[in-house]
């Protein structure tokens, strides 16, 4: 995964120059600040009662999931608010919104992690990330060849976030019985 990190980074600061990565690194320095304030200690509190309670952890990860969506989206929304203000660029915003899909995916995959660790069993997990993180080298390479601007880098990311969560799922539903719930409803 960290070759795969390298890779990216090199490939990028190359093309986008001292601006353009600039650009690119507060964006993501936004939103992922925005990830944390969202978090909210969620994710501590999801752990421990995940942990302490076998008989009931579908619905308690569903619920979580849903209690993640709710507070991550409107701060994830803001944040991109601020980068939009950065940028003062047109079109930026509809592609802002496009990274607010790909870090709430981030942020539901974060919380999903914590089954596989607490099955001992990472391995799903693991292949979703690397999964991801191929799929960004790879768009990365592409955008280079097309000479894309910064804010296509920003896609490219939020899209590998939404393979790794998509991959995420996949492998958890053989480690877990649970479906999507809010407020008791099945989705």
């Amino acid at each position: 995964m960290l070759g795969l990190s390298l890779a990216t980074v090199a490939i990028m600061t190359r093309h986008l120059g001292t601006e353009g990565y600039g650009y690119y690194r507060t964006i993501i320095a936004v939103m992922t600040l925005s990830m944390i304030i969202a978090d909210a200690g969620l994710g501590s509190i999801f752990v421990r009662e995940f942990s302490s309670r076998a008989d009931d952890q579908g619905r308690l990860l569903s619920s979580a999931v849903a209690l993640r969506i709710a507070l991550a989206f409107p701060i994830l929304l803001i944040g991109a608010a601020v980068c939009d203000t950065i940028l003062d660029r047109e079109a930026s915003t509809l592609i802002l919104l496009l990274a607010v899909i790909g870090y709430l995916s981030y942020s539901i995959h974060t919380l999903l992690f914590t089954v596989f660790q607490q099955r001992l069993r990472q391995r799903g997990a693991i292949v979703a990330e690397i999964l991801g993180g191929t799929l960004l080298l790879a768009t990365v390479v592409l955008l280079t060849f097309m000479a894309a601007d910064f804010i296509w880098f920003v896609v490219a990311l939020g899209a590998s976030y939404v393979v790794t969560l998509a991959m995420t799922i996949l492998s958890l539903k053989e480690l877990i019985r649970f479906e999507w719930q809010v407020n008791g409803h099945e989705m």
